[in-house]
């Protein structure tokens, strides 16, 4: 009885103490105490520097668009840490792009290359940098070298002429060795001070009696004692040096505040054997604003709001068409080709950085809801080791494109929706919207020689759209486990549809795939699901193995053409080898292979083969719109639970309504019978653009935002649910 009561003194302590904080892109400041929406914060940059303790929500400004990359803080056991939105409207923009729309932003190399500019960013404050010129000897500078690998070298301080730049001194470091490893030899200056979201500007001049090149990240701001984590994006490019004096600069965004940064040099397997290099008039000071430096691979290049997107080439010499481009990464710079200025032949730049929009990694606790992310070339939502994460309410797209650091040749594309790697356990992700994903919409994976255990993941209700994979499950070694995994009530359309598809080395367009699932695995459901239309396959296995891991049944298949499943090397056609496929796979005992006749917002209509043709789930009990299950005799299959016909032309409704005037250009006018409704309008791809509350019969919509098109209304209240259509001019 004293636990209990301790537990719940806990609980209400937590309730009460819990903290909402606002923040507001228009009209917010990250000097305000973000306590109220008229003190609100302005910046995501803000929210990742905040203090935040179990219970606290961070709410984004509804209508509004943040850029930049969240780093969410843990919540406790007594409540997660709410990131969602606040206000009404569309869902608050969380986009991890930069834009280039000024034809200042793009400088002509000729030949129809164009590359990124950079601005006027000039330094303020003091210097950070102890000893830059070397008055004192070798103070605050240390040299490391690993003995291990055979690196050996000597650091000294020199005043002979000739091996400075600028009296009394300079460094100087004699290389005998440069051992296996870039970390081998490293050279630094510490005892740094730094602010978060601030940028800087390191500045120094050096000569080597023998040329070399220190590579992109060979000059690193990080914490100067273990651990030994990077304060900062990469070093912003490769550093050319030669016989001759040259002055170099190396800009970096800090990600902390502390007192105990350093810019470590390093050497290792870089510097030749026997060369000495000479460096002097070194300078570390902030910068009054952002140079405009794209320090971070391009994985996607997103135009004129989504029409089309750019093609990501390997190298230089391929940038030889509209719209191809290129990142290089020595030069901090992007390369687009383009018979004229970007900025002027396009009405909108959105360039994708390969970052997760939400980075997750070792976070628990903590739950996302109501927010848009999108132009993301990494994860929508990514990180290992998470345990006890909700998602919910979430639209996620055009995600994807960037480089796998570290993985084949250095020039993998990745990039899913959500992801949840290797150790992760009670997460789930329910009733989001995800469109056009480079790789997978949804997927845990795992591959830790140690092994991992997985288990308690959820996803349920989703719709998922215009990917390459709508769902990836694969872990490795043998000695990991995954358990109790539900993959459920969702639906999936157009599997290898997507934007990234023709770009890709590997276009394999799958609803769901399975690369060497070789964990052990137990209670892993795949039920209640639509698969509708894929590039390539509805469903694939590398290995026969694979069929033993999962339980799948109770779907809806659907192909105009094409195989249902490619099990190792043999594909199954959907139209004449249904049957063999079930015998060959032992799944889909239950499974329906039929069109599953859905509307255009992905409700069911009401001669759907999905109704009534499910299983009932213990783990899901409503539908996408929140509606208890079942609201027949079965669950339906797919994210929606068919209620009342929802036919666009609203015949034999309770709940008939009027729209006009329909075609319209700036407002129409929406009639119902209740007096209290929620209305949501969709674009053509299911998308939710607005959602309203009337509290009267009819409402007025201005729609003078909206481009031309054919848009569907939906309308709840107590006399059900009703869908109309109306065109914008």
């Amino acid at each position: 009885m004293k636990n209990l009561f301790v537990i719940l003194f806990l609980l209400i302590s937590n309730i009460s103490f819990a903290t909402n904080y606002y923040v507001d892109a228009t009209n917010g400041m990250d000097t305000y105490d973000g306590l109220s929406p008229s003190t609100a914060w302005k910046t995501i940059a803000r929210v990742n520097s905040a203090n935040l303790i179990a219970g606290d929500s961070v709410l984004f400004k509804r209508g509004e668009t943040f850029r930049g990359n969240l780093i969410p803080i843990s919540g406790t056991a007594l409540g997660n840490i709410i990131y969602g939105a606040y206000g009404t409207g569309n869902k608050p923009k969380l986009l991890g792009s930069i834009q280039k729309n000024s034809v200042s932003d793009w400088v002509n190399e000729g030949g129809n290359i164009w590359h990124t500019s950079q601005q006027a960013a000039n330094t303020v404050g003091s210097e950070l940098l102890p000893n830059s010129d070397f008055t004192a000897n070798t103070s605050n500078w240390d040299e490391w070298h690993n003995t291990t690998n055979g690196a050996s070298c000597v650091f000294s301080r020199t005043t002979t002429a000739g091996e400075y730049y600028t009296s009394p001194g300079g460094g100087k470091l004699v290389c005998t060795n440069n051992g296996t490893g870039n970390s081998d030899i490293q050279l630094w200056a510490s005892n740094c001070s730094i602010t978060s979201a601030k940028w800087y500007k390191f500045i120094f001049k050096a000569k080597a009696s023998q040329q070399f090149t220190i590579p992109y990240a060979g000059i690193a701001l990080m914490k100067n004692v273990s651990p030994y984590t990077s304060y900062s994006s990469s070093s912003s490019k490769a550093v050319n040096v030669t016989t001759s004096w040259a002055t170099y600069e190396i800009f970096y965004k800090s990600n902390a505040t502390a007192t105990d940064a350093r810019v470590d040099f390093l050497l290792g397997n870089i510097i030749p054997d026997g060369a000495t290099f000479y460096f002097d008039s070194l300078s570390f000071k902030e910068l009054d604003g952002d140079p405009g430096l794209i320090s971070i691979d391009v994985g996607n290049i997103i135009f004129n709001n989504e029409s089309f997107c750019g093609i990501k080439m390997k190298t230089e010499a391929e940038v030889n068409a509209q719209g191809k481009f290129w990142y290089d990464q020595d030069n901090v710079t992007l390369k687009i080709y383009s018979i004229s200025n970007p900025a002027s032949f396009y009405s909108n730049i959105e360039i994708a950085l390969t970052k997760h929009i939400i980075d997750e990694n070792g976070k628990s606790y903590d739950t996302y809801e109501n927010l848009d992310l999108r132009y993301g070339a990494a994860h929508g939502i990514g990180g290992g080791n998470t345990h006890h994460i909700r998602i919910k309410d979430m639209d996620i797209s055009w995600i994807g494109g960037g480089y796998l650091v570290g993985y084949g040749d250095g020039k993998v594309r990745y990039g899913n929706g959500v992801e949840f790697w290797s150790a992760a356990h009670d997460n789930i992700v329910e009733r989001c919207v995800l469109n056009q994903v480079y790789d997978a919409a949804l997927t845990h994976q795992g591959e830790v020689t140690s092994g991992y255990e997985t288990y308690n993941i959820y996803f349920r209700n989703n719709i998922v759209n215009n990917s390459e994979y709508s769902y990836e499950l694969w872990g490795r070694p043998s000695n990991s486990s995954l358990h109790d995994i539900y993959f459920e009530n969702n639906t999936c359309m157009n599997a290898g549809f997507g934007w990234g598809h023709s770009q890709r080395p590997d276009p394999n367009g799958t609803h769901l795939i399975f690369w060497g699932f070789v964990s052990q695995s137990n209670n892993v459901y795949i039920r209640n699901n639509i698969f509708y239309e894929s590039s390539d396959y509805s469903s694939r296995y590398d290995n026969n193995f694979e069929l033993t891991k999962v339980t799948i049944d109770y779907n809806c298949w659907y192909e105009s053409s094409g195989p249902v499943a490619r099990i190792v090397s043999t594909n199954y056609d959907f139209a004449t080898q249904w049957t063999a496929y079930k015998t060959a796979s032992g799944q889909d005992a239950h499974s329906i292979p039929a069109d599953p006749l859905l509307n255009p917002d992905y409700t069911l209509t009401n001669n759907s083969p999905c109704i009534d043709t499910g299983i009932t789930s213990i783990i899901v009990t409503e539908d996408y719109n929140q509606t208890l299950r079942p609201q027949g005799n079965k669950y339906d299959i797919g994210a929606f639970e068919y209620i009342i016909p929802t036919g666009i032309e609203n015949k034999n409704n309770l709940n008939e309504i009027h729209i006009y005037p329909n075609p319209a250009n700036t407002q129409i006018t929406i009639e119902f019978s209740s007096q209290y409704s929620v209305v949501s309008i969709y674009n053509l791809s299911g998308q939710e653009i607005k959602k309203l509350r009337a509290m009267s019969h009819e409402l007025r919509v201005d729609i003078s935002n909206l481009p031309s098109g054919i848009y569907f209304v939906k309308v709840v209240n107590e006399d059900g649910v009703s869908v109309g259509k109306f065109v914008k001019e």
